[in-house]
C-alpha cells in the first residue's frame, strides 16, 4: 500500500515501517505433558506418542534482541529418552533459533509407513538414535543430522507404488552397515527461507537418496569416506606394463579398503583381471629378455663359486649388461646372422637385444596368465592379515574386449565390484 501511495505521489515521503504488534509472554512451564503426533499423509497412518513431556519456555517478547530458553524432556511412547534443549524467538523478524534435539533408542519397526512409500520395504526391527541442531539467523538456516541406526532389519518382500524410489535399498544398508549392525551418518543441511524452493522435509529425503544413490554409483569412494580415507570413487587398481606388483600407493589404499571390507561381512568382492595387449605383450619379452641376461650373471657367479642370488634379485650395470646380453645371445637357439665360414656375426648390443626381443614368443595364454595374476596379487593383499576371509572374494573373467565400457581407465589393471 505504501508503495502504491508513493507511486501515485512521487512527492510525498514513503510511510514508515508499521511498528509490531507488542507481545508479552511469562515463562511457560510443562508438567507431565502429552504430545499426540498423527500424520494421515503416509497409509496406513504413522502416529507417535510424546510422553511424561516436563520442561519450560522463559519469558518472551517482542522486543529487539530478546530470546527465550527452551527445555523440554519427555519420552517416546513410554520408552524412548526425547530431549529438547536450545533458545528461540518466533515472535521477531527475522526469526530465530539455535536448538538441539536428541532421540535415543526409538523402535524403528514404528516408521514402516515411511519405509514401504518410499523404500518398498517394511522395518521389521531396529532402533534410531538422533541428534539435530538448528541454527536459524537472519533467515539462513543451517541444520546437521546426526543418524544412528542399531540392527535395521527391512522385510524381504518388496510393495511397489508410486512414491518408491528405484534404487537397490537392500544393497545400501549393506554398504552402510558395519558389522555390528549399525549405521553412522551425518547428513548436513544448509538453505535460505527466502528461496521458495526451500523446504525442509523434502531436502531431508533427496540428501537420504543422493546417498543412496551413491551407495549404488559410488560405492568404493563411500567406502573410503567411511573408513576416514579419501572420497575418490576408484574401482580398479593400475599396474605396470608386464607385471603383477602392486606398488605402494595402490597397497595402501587396498589396505584401507580391505578395512572398510573387514567392517562390512555382507559385502562380497569380485575382482576381474585385465591386461594391455601391445603394452603388455612388449614388457612381457623385454622381462624375458632381461631375465636371459641375469640368468647369465648367475651361471658366472656359480662357475667362480660365488653366491647366487635370485634372479630377479641380481643387478648389472650397462657394462655387465652388454657383456651378458652377448652370452644370452649366444645361447639362444633361434636362427642369428652368420658370416661366411657360418661363424655368429658381431653385432652391436642394440640389434642383438633387438633379436632377442623379435624371437620371444608372448601370445594371448601369457597375456591371460598375467591378467589373473594380477587378480590373485590384489586378493593376497586384502586377505594377507586377515582382513577378509577369501571366501568373499571371487575372481571373475574379464569382459570381451568389445564389451569393454571403460575406454578413459589404463587397461593394464583390476577391476573391483562390490556386490
Amino acid at each position: 500500500a505504501a508503495a502504491a501511495a508513493s507511486a501515485a505521489s512521487p512527492g510525498k515521503p514513503a510511510a514508515a515501517a508499521p511498528v509490531p504488534f507488542p507481545v508479552k509472554i511469562g515463562r511457560i512451564s510443562i508438567n507431565g505433558g502429552n504430545i499426540n503426533f498423527s500424520d494421515n499423509f503416509v497409509k496406513p497412518n504413522y502416529r507417535v506418542n510424546l510422553t511424561g513431556m516436563a520442561g519450560f519456555v522463559s519469558a518472551l517478547t517482542t522486543e529487539s534482541g530478546s530470546i527465550a530458553d527452551l527445555e523440554l524432556r519427555g519420552r517416546l511412547d513410554q520408552s524412548a529418552p526425547v530431549e529438547v534443549i536450545g533458545r528461540l524467538n518466533p515472535l521477531v523478524n527475522p526469526l530465530f533459533l539455535d536448538i538441539r534435539s536428541a532421540i535415543r533408542g526409538a523402535e524403528l519397526s514404528t516408521l514402516t509407513p515411511y519405509s514401504t512409500k518410499y523404500t518398498g520395504y517394511g522395518i521389521e526391527r531396529g532402533r534410531l538414535t538422533l541428534n539435530t541442531s538448528y541454527r536459524l539467523e537472519g533467515r539462513k538456516l543451517a541444520a546437521e543430522h546426526r543418524i544412528f541406526l542399531d540392527q535395521l532389519t527391512f522385510s524381504t518382500e518388496r510393495i511397489e507404488g508410486p512414491s518408491v524410489i528405484k534404487l537397490p535399498i537392500l544393497f545400501a544398508v549393506r554398504l552402510l552397515q558395519n558389522r555390528r549392525g549399525e549405521i553412522d551418518l551425518s547428513l548436513p543441511i544448509s538453505g535460505t527461507l527466502d528461496d521458495p524452493q526451500f523446504r525442509l522435509g523434502p531436502i531431508i529425503w533427496q540428501v537420504v537418496v543422493n546417498l543412496i544413490t551413491r551407495a549404488v554409483t559410488a560405492p568404493f569412494a563411500l567406502l573410503g569416506s567411511l573408513a576416514g580415507g579419501g572420497a575418490a570413487e576408484q574401482s580398479f587398481v593400475e599396474f605396470s606394463p608386464g607385471s603383477a606388483a602392486l606398488s605402494a600407493e595402490a597397497q595402501k589404499r587396498l589396505l584401507g579398503l580391505a578395512r572398510a571390507l573387514a567392517d562390512r561381512p555382507a559385502l562380497r568382492l569380485e575382482l576381474s583381471g585385465l591386461v594391455d595387449p601391445e603394452a603388455d605383450r612388449e614388457a612381457l619379452r623385454r622381462a624375458e629378455v632381461e631375465a636371459a641376461v641375469r640368468a647369465q650373471k648367475a651361471r658366472d657367479l656359480a662357475r667362480r663359486g660365488e653366491a647366487v642370488p635370485a634372479i630377479s634379485e641380481i643387478r648389472l650395470d650397462a657394462k655387465e649388461y652388454e657383456t651378458f646380453l652377448r652370452a644370452a645371445y649366444r645361447d639362444a637357439t633361434f636362427p642369428r646372422p652368420r658370416n661366411a665360414v657360418g661363424m655368429l656375426r658381431d653385432l652391436p648390443a642394440a640389434e642383438m637385444e633387438a633379436l632377442l626381443l623379435a624371437n620371444v614368443k608372448v601370445g594371448d595364454d601369457e597375456l591371460r596368465l598375467l591378467g589373473t595374476e594380477r587378480a590373485r596379487a590384489v586378493e593376497a593383499l586384502l586377505v594377507r592379515d586377515k582382513e577378509i576371509s577369501p571366501e568373499r572374494i571371487f575372481l571373475v573373467a574379464p569382459k570381451a574386449p568389445g564389451a569393454e565400457a571403460k575406454e578413459m581407465l589404463p587397461r593394464a589393471r583390476v577391476d573391483m565390484a562390490i556386490r
